[in-house]
């Protein structure tokens, strides 16, 4: 297997969801680079599920991972961040020893090869899990300040507390969250769970850190299941994108963007989602029927709002 590569297979849900990763952050990145009174100020842009910085395509070609594609974007706007004399703060979390290692080696390639980038970004790679990263650095990052941020949460699986995600909601940011609801592990789980197996009781335990509370077990392949118990009381707008399994006829997992900003989410990213959603996997036309492009609505959010 090429290094810092992982999973070797043709991945076009990967290749898509890094997609829609990019069309978001360059929407963040322009809005928050065009508002006036933010000379001085930095952006903040967490990683936390960063991985290798490598991964497979739609036709198991090597892409760029993560990080790699929010640090290309940035340095499209280095200039821009120079003149307004503006760092972006970048922590790209990865807990898995050998990936972290081969995410070191990436990044600095890149910052080796774009001198312009390394100008304006402090960035740290941090070989932890997400969840003892976020807890031993909460005071660190409060005092950053008022800062912009942009969180990109991939987890495989339930690897991310919902106290985790809590911390950094409460946090002097204006938050903006990009994140990867892994349908079919929750559901998984869930069944676990509610099962008579011996893991049963480690499976609830495991539910509960991720959605903060006992739940049914239905619901799973609904993004509301995890928006409403964790964005939607904070204040926080959602749209989601579900993401079939290019295998099965099924949800794999379903893309969460939420915000407090109404607009962006409501006008900006809704349309992104709706226009992304018309071609899907290997240029193939889209994959869900009439019905299901209307529901790419911020259905979730502190005020309820229908939809034409």
């Amino acid at each position: 297997m090429p290094k810092g590569v992982h999973h070797q297979s043709d991945r076009p849900q990967t290749q898509k969801k890094l997609e829609l990763l990019a069309q978001a952050f360059d929407v963040w990145l322009a809005i928050w680079l065009g508002q006036k009174g933010g000379k001085g100020r930095p952006l903040v842009v967490l990683d936390l599920f960063a991985g290798t910085g490598k991964s497979y395509g739609a036709d198991g070609n090597i892409i760029d991972g993560s990080t790699l594609v929010l640090m290309k974007l940035i340095s499209g706007h280095a200039a821009q961040l120079k003149s307004q004399g503006r760092s972006v703060i970048i922590r790209s979390i990865e807990a898995k020893a050998s990936k972290c290692e081969e995410l070191v080696a990436n990044t600095s390639e890149m910052l080796r090869s774009m001198p312009a980038l390394a100008d304006v970004v402090d960035f740290q790679p941090v070989c932890t899990s997400a969840n003892k990263w976020i807890a031993g650095s909460t005071q660190e990052l409060r005092a950053i300040g008022a800062a912009p941020a942009f969180v990109f949460v991939d987890p495989d699986g339930l690897q991310v507390d919902k106290v985790s995600i809590d911390a950094i909601m409460a946090l002097p940011w204006r938050t903006d969250f990009f994140y990867n609801y892994m349908a079919e592990g929750v559901a998984r789980v869930a069944g676990a769970a509610a099962s008579d197996c011996a893991t049963s009781q480690g499976n609830r335990v495991k539910l509960v850190k991720y959605l903060g509370e006992r739940a049914s077990g239905t619901g799973y392949f609904d993004a509301s299941a995890y928006a409403d118990k964790v964005f939607t009381p904070a204040g926080f707008f959602s749209v989601s994108f579900p993401m079939p399994n290019p295998s099965k006829e099924q949800t794999q997992y379903i893309l969460i963007y939420a915000s407090k900003n109404e607009t962006v989410v409501d006008k900006v990213i809704r349309d992104v989602f709706a226009r992304s959603a018309k071609v899907m996997y290997r240029g193939q036309g889209s994959l869900f029927d009439l019905d299901t492009l209307k529901t790419f609505v911020p259905s979730m959010g502190p005020r309820r709002k229908t939809h034409e």
